[in-house]
């Protein structure tokens, strides 16, 4: 078998996909403006701009958040009551 070279699958490419499409969830923590709590928040940066409403996790009160995005990471969060 000389000269013979081995070929692999190549499972690079689809590695470096899933790795690159995980990244897009940031978690943040943000201070909900009832309660003063702090508590993470799970952030799909994958849309550059977002308005969305979340319950704290503590008080349960809705929070009107407005979120400005790059993919992987959050450029800015306002948090409304």
């Amino acid at each position: 078998m000389e000269g013979a070279a081995l070929s692999a699958p190549n499972i690079w490419d689809t590695t470096a996909r899933v790795s690159q499409k995980m990244q897009l969830i940031v978690e943040i923590e943000i201070t909900c403006p009832h309660c003063g709590e702090v508590f993470p928040l799970q952030i799909d940066t994958s849309e550059s701009e977002q308005s969305l409403i979340e319950d704290c996790s503590v008080c349960c009160r809705p929070i009107n958040l407005t979120i400005r995005c790059q993919p992987g990471t959050v450029d800015s969060l306002i948090a409304h009551s």
